[in-house]
């Protein structure tokens, strides 16, 4: 059996979406197993309703609308659903919450959080504990959590913290171990593994898919989350990769390497500035708003393209398949293709025609695709996974010094205009040059990070993890010495 999943509400558009397509802050996702139609959140409006028009997914027969937790951007669609549809949630989440900045003796509001109103006359099935959504589809009930953190406030004028209590999962129980999607992870991941796990009775986890909150974590939580997936991992020695499994998840699906991975991470967010994650024998994918990951167990893991429903690739495309496939769609012919990577049209025409390209052939066609050499081959080994990241390092880097050069661009024409009007209008005066001098200061700094303290602060940082990473302090190593 396959599962099918189509994102249609997340942060970014992707570059495959369909025209009219929009992006919006939250997450729905549509999962179709062939015997079950399921909407996981409903994103923060009617947006979702109008991209699943747009791509032909009617909500019309859904077996049940599953709803993680009552933060608006995951519920405040259901309005836009049709009258009746079956929906699925924990009861507290018509908890009134807010985002606010507690003050002493005071909790100021900055913004409400819930959709309680848009409840009111719905077809809703409320429930804390664990239940079958249909065939294989399971609601988690609510994630008991020991310490929970708290995420805003449920009644600010008390200042009573908002735990995000009411935040459950949906389980799709595969033949290869358990798929569960998250919204966002305010109960932890841990967590919310481990109950899985003891409601299924299933303890083999094949993915995990949706929003974690790891954009702020810390150097220690992402260590601490490594461990846990190692275990998962190793404990059920999992090692079939996602192709091989046969389960993939429908259309849309990419195989992706680890090596890969910083190709979906923007430059904020946390876990591309910590490899330790990408050392694990698990592998991440992120986009930046949410941290939204995808895990497999195993070498490679599925990407699922955000709003990306018509597979560009078959994934038992030969390289040949996969670049001329690539090329046609870019209506590229062999002469075009072969000056934008910089190769002979020979080489071009000898690759297509099944003839094993080298390691630089490929890297030159991987970035006239703006894909990855992984998504070229059949399989990843180490020399091209090594050869994805540098691909992506120098991409990143590539991108920083663009920033850099159109900051000092428009720095140099604002303070020469501010200088002339200075001259014309107050000569008697020098205000001009002290923003000058404030503005190429900041401007000096911004480069200083970009050519030099980036680099240095990447070795440092690897050096330091790496450290922390090794089996036992200095103290204890020279004891066991001893010894």
């Amino acid at each position: 059996m396959t599962l099918k999943m189509t994102i249609l509400v997340e942060n970014h558009l992707s570059p495959h979406a369909a025209a009219g397509m929009q992006a919006r802050a939250g997450l729905s996702i549509l999962l179709d197993d062939g015997e079950s139609r399921i909407l996981f959140d409903s994103g923060a409006d009617e947006t979702v309703v109008r991209n699943a028009r747009l791509i032909n997914e009617p909500l019309t027969d859904l077996d049940a609308v599953v709803l993680s937790h009552g933060h608006y951007d995951h519920c405040g669609g259901i309005t836009s659903l049709a009258p009746g549809t079956r929906i699925i949630c924990h009861p507290g989440i018509l908890q009134e919450r807010y985002a606010a900045v507690r003050l002493p003796g005071k909790v100021i509001p900055l913004k409400k959080l819930s959709v309680v109103e848009r409840f009111r006359g719905l077809n809703v099935e409320y429930s804390k504990i664990p239940r079958v959504v249909a065939g294989r589809f399971v609601w988690s009930g609510e994630i008991p959590v020991e310490s929970p953190k708290p995420w805003g406030y449920t009644d600010y004028r008390n200042a009573t913290p908002d735990y995000v209590s009411d935040e459950g999962v949906l389980i799709w129980c595969s033949s290869r171990g358990l798929v569960i999607i998250t919204g966002c992870g305010h109960r932890g991941l841990e967590n919310t593994v481990r109950h899985c796990m003891n409601i299924t009775g299933e303890k083999r986890v094949y993915a995990l898919i949706g929003g974690f909150h790891l954009r702020a974590a810390s150097p220690l939580r992402l260590i601490r989350l490594k461990a846990f997936l190692r275990e998962i991992a190793l404990s059920n020695c999992w090692a079939a990769t996602a192709q091989e499994d046969g389960e993939n998840c429908g259309s849309g699906t990419r195989i992706l390497s680890p090596a890969e991975i910083p190709l979906f991470l923007k430059s904020k967010s946390v876990i591309q500035a910590h490899p330790v994650i990408r050392s694990a024998p698990v592998s991440f994918v992120s986009s930046y708003c949410q941290a939204r990951v995808v895990y497999c167990a195993g070498r490679k893991c599925e990407y699922l393209s955000r709003y990306q429903h018509t597979p560009d690739m078959r994934l038992s495309m030969t390289v040949a398949e996969k670049v001329k496939a690539l090329r046609l769609k870019k209506a590229w012919s062999q002469e075009q293709l072969a000056e934008v990577a910089s190769l002979s049209v020979r080489t071009v025409q000898r690759t297509e025609k099944g003839k094993k390209p080298g390691l630089e052939t490929l890297s030159a066609l991987a970035s006239a695709f703006d894909v990855s050499v992984s998504e070229l081959l059949e399989e990843a080994g180490d020399a091209v996974n090594t050869l994805d990241e540098r691909i992506s390092d120098a991409r990143a880097q590539v991108a920083r010094e663009m920033t850099f050069w159109r900051i000092l661009t428009r720095a140099l024409l604002t303070c020469t205009a501010m200088m002339v009007i200075n001259f014309l209008l107050t000569p008697e005066s020098y205000w001009s040059l002290v923003v000058t001098a404030i503005w190429c200061t900041l401007v000096m700094f911004r480069g200083g990070r970009v050519f030099v303290i980036h680099d240095r602060l990447k070795s440092w940082q690897q050096r330091r993890l790496n450290k922390l990473l090794r089996p036992g302090t200095k103290k204890e190593n020279n004891l066991r010495a001893i010894k």
